[in-house]
């Protein structure tokens, strides 16, 4: 029994030996009760609402140890000081707040959805951790926001920011065909070009280029600022639009400006409530350039036509024909659902999106049962694997961002 013992001492102490190889990491995280608030007021358009996050957002800058819905009681408060609290959030929490109920009530309520969110929050992130590698997190809350990990043997800390700071919001979208995006991508340039107030500072022209070669780009920006940096997609041969919901292409650089323009146009009422613009993951192969795609909105709320929450299971799996996949499995719900859109929507290209990142936009083929699929996407192992982990633990009720983070030696 002594030799068992001993030998049982000796594993425990290799293993963890092993698990504390590599670096120590402490992490810091805030998580963003400001989304909360907002998403449960229905993300009113209200100028008063959304003035009083704004001031609170400067508040909690100025003070991080603070609470933010007390900030935000505070700033809305100063505001209008017989403002009702109720009518904000009386559709998402109808089964708990009443139009009736005073603004104490409210905040109680809003409190206590946070406090949920905030407990939810850590647990999904230690699931993801312990999913990803043998850690040993230890996990520490501090005040209503922030959270405090310390893992041990962090050989690769670029893949535990990515698991601990993605969302984790799988969505499924219909494409737009590129001929129908394009004209609403044209009005865009269109409106730019006639508004140049609104074209963003692009201080890129300048470096390394002779006085004819900045005369001939700024001449370009001032007549196609839109196609200026985004290239649509088009046969070079033929000059017609490449069937697909891709529509342009753009270097890192000139996301920026493009995202700026699509934002401005839609405040702007250009662009309808039917479309939207999404970046891919990853550079195109063939021309090193980031892909636009064309998304269709077709429910009444904005919603996709189906999210995460119908995943009962995600794997990482290598194909020899499209290399790494991610398999997901759905529910008895989600496949019910996925059976209805394939088979309504043959012929046209459904786009998957996590964190409102196109990952691949396959042409359905046919109708799906069974509600098993898969995703691809030019994924290496080791993204494959992460990914299929953030869809087996959840979305994350909360946004979070790293504020703080120190690597040890050991």
């Amino acid at each position: 029994m002594k030799k068992i013992a001993l030998l049982l001492s000796v594993v425990t102490l290799l293993f963890t030996s092993s698990c504390n190889r590599g670096p120590k990491m402490e992490i810091e995280l805030e998580v963003s009760t400001d989304e909360m608030v907002l998403a449960l007021a229905n993300y009113t358009q209200d100028s008063l609402f959304n003035q009083a996050i704004d001031e609170a957002k400067k508040l909690k800058m100025e003070k991080p140890q603070s609470d933010f819905l007390s900030l935000f009681e505070e700033s809305i408060y100063k505001l209008d000081p017989d403002v009702q609290l109720a009518p904000y959030f009386g559709t998402q929490l109808r089964d708990r707040i009443r139009l009736t109920y005073d603004n104490n009530t409210v905040m109680s309520v809003l409190r206590s959805e946070a406090t949920d969110a905030y407990d939810r929050t850590c647990q999904i992130l230690l699931m993801r951790l312990d999913k990803f590698g043998s850690y040993r997190p230890q996990l520490e809350k501090i005040g209503t926001d922030r959270i405090k990990l310390n893992l041990s043997g962090a050989k690769e800390p670029d893949r535990i920011r990515y698991i601990l700071q993605q969302r984790g919001e799988l969505q499924f979208w219909l494409g737009a065909k590129n001929k129908d995006a394009f004209n609403y991508l044209d009005d865009v340039n269109k409106f730019i070009a006639a508004h140049p107030q609104f074209m963003p500072v692009d201080t890129s022209l300048t470096n390394n280029v002779t006085t004819d070669e900045l005369n001939e780009q700024n001449a370009s920006a001032e007549n196609n600022p839109l196609f200026a940096k985004l290239y649509p997609n088009i046969n070079p041969e033929t000059g017609e639009l490449i069937e697909g919901c891709v529509v342009g292409f753009a270097s890192t650089k000139d996301r920026a400006a493009i995202d700026e323009m699509l934002a401005k146009a839609r405040q702007k009422n250009i662009l309808p409530p039917t479309i939207k613009f999404l970046w891919g993951a990853k550079p195109s192969r063939t021309n090193d350039r980031y892909e636009l795609y064309a998304i269709q909105v077709t429910t009444r709320d904005g919603s996709p036509l189906l999210d995460g929450g119908v995943i009962s299971d995600a794997r990482q799996y290598f194909n020899n024909t499209t290399g790494n996949e991610i398999t997901i499995t759905m529910n008895s719900e989600g496949a019910r659902e996925w059976k209805r859109i394939t088979g309504a929507n043959v012929g046209e290209f459904i786009a998957i999106v996590l964190d409102d990142v196109v990952f691949s936009a396959p042409r359905i083929c046919g109708e799906i049962e069974g509600g098993r699929s898969s995703i691809t996407g030019d994924f290496t192992e080791e993204e494959a694997k992460d990914i299929a982990n953030l869809f087996k633990s959840g979305k994350l009720p909360l946004p979070v961002k790293i504020v703080k983070e120190t690597i040890f030696e050991q």
